[in-house]
This record gives structure tokens, sequence and C-alpha cells, in this order.
């Protein structure tokens, strides 16, 4: 879609999408549109479109072969802390269906917060990470003067956030990428939930020379094949 210039911008997640003042979402990336499989054999994961609004669709999928009340999540990226959070309240209050979790799998998940950690300096706390946390939840509680970004949601080392400790699942497995702006965080996520008495058995993998989600964008790599067969190990378990 061709840049719209003459409105006036409120977000600019350039290469992703822009946000315009009166509304309108411009997609950047728009990534091609392949129907649902409802009958996978090779996978046994089945997927089906569901619509929320008419502005709003959703897909979901469907693995065929686990037990309901057991699983395993994992999600790359702002995914991933959709899936922290879910585990962290599943060791505060019980799950409808008796629903347990087995593992997690975590995978260059998007962790943030005002403060710098490891390699990064207070500019990098405003950048692109920022803006489209910003973008999402602009109106987020969490932090004195820092708009939210301290929110549980996108930074478990906040206060008032949970002990890493209730994690209710017993493996983790995180998953980072050298020159990731994700993965010193990701570093002090493995490193704070060993330190915490959370009682599992963890694993951290940090792929050389690989950016954010490298193994999505690319999957047919040496390394993403590598990182993949990981993936699958750990959700076999």
């Amino acid at each position: 879609m061709a840049s719209n210039t003459t409105k006036e911008v409120l977000h600019d997640l350039s290469p992703l999408v822009k946000v315009y003042k009166d509304g309108f979402v411009e997609r950047l990336m728009d990534p091609p549109n392949v129907p649902p499989s409802p009958e996978t054999p090779t996978t046994d994961v089945a997927s089906k479109d569901i619509v929320i609004s008419l502005e709003v669709k959703a897909r979901l999928y469907l693995p065929k072969l686990t037990k309901p009340t057991r699983n395993s999540p994992f999600y790359d990226s702002a995914r991933g802390n959709i899936a922290h959070n879910i585990v962290l309240r599943a060791g505060e209050e019980p799950f409808p269906g008796n629903v347990k979790f087995l593992g997690l799998l975590l995978s260059h998940s998007y962790f943030w917060g005002s403060k710098p950690i490891g390699r990064e300096s207070k500019e990098d706390l405003n950048g692109f990470a920022f803006n489209v946390w910003m973008c999402i939840y602009p109106s987020a509680p969490g932090g004195i003067d820092h708009r939210g970004i301290d929110n549980p949601m996108i930074n478990p080392f906040a206060e008032d956030t949970p002990n890493l400790s209730g994690l209710a699942c017993s493996w983790l497995l995180v998953c980072l990428a050298e020159k990731d702006a994700f993965t010193p965080r990701g570093i002090l996520y493995a490193e704070t939930v060993k330190e915490s008495g959370w009682n599992g058995e963890m694993q951290l993998v940090v792929v050389d020379g690989e950016v954010h989600c490298f193994h999505v964008y690319d999957p047919h790599t040496e390394k993403a094949k590598n990182l993949i067969k990981q993936l699958a190990a750990f959700i076999s378990q």
C-alpha cells in the first residue's frame, strides 16, 4: 500500500506499521494471506479463523495430539510475554478445567523497562521497543514518569511484579539471539528465575550472530533449522 502523506502520523513504527491520528493503520509489511488448515496430518496442528468484530479477526491453532489439561505454551517476541504472564498467573490462581502447564518456552521475548540492563543505554530505552509499547498500550499503569513501560506485562523485573519463583511449570526454555536488543533482558530473566528458588529445569540458548526472531523470517538457514529442532525437542518432552 502506498504511503498516505496527507495524514498526520501518530505512531511511526516503520518498517512495520504507521498509525495515523484519524485511526487509520497502514501496514508496511503485509505478509501473504493463506487459508486455515483444518486437517494437517504432517504437523498434527489444525487452524481455524474466527471473527471477533467487523474489523478484527483471529486465527486459532489447535495441536491435536496433546492432553487438554497439560500444555507447554510457546510464543515468539511479544507473544512470549503473554505466555510468561499466563504461566506466572497460573501459580497464583487455578485455571478453568484444571489446566496445568508442563513447560514454558520463551523465544526472543519482548521484555523492556525504564532502567538500562547490560549493554543498553538510556537512549536505547526510548527507541523502537518503547514506541511500540506506547502505541499498543499508551495508558498502561506502571512506573513513575515512564508511561507504563514498567508494567508487569512488559517488565518482569519491575516493583510489585510477582516473584518468578511462582512460574507454574516444571521446564523452561529461553531462546535468544546475540544481536537482538531484547537479549540482555532475556539473559537477566533466566538468571532471575534461577536465583528465585523456582523448582524446575531450565535451559538458556543464545544463538551467535543472529537477530530478533531470525528463525521466523528465514527458517531455512542452518542456525534456524537447529533452533527449530531444539524447540521441537522441548515441546515433545
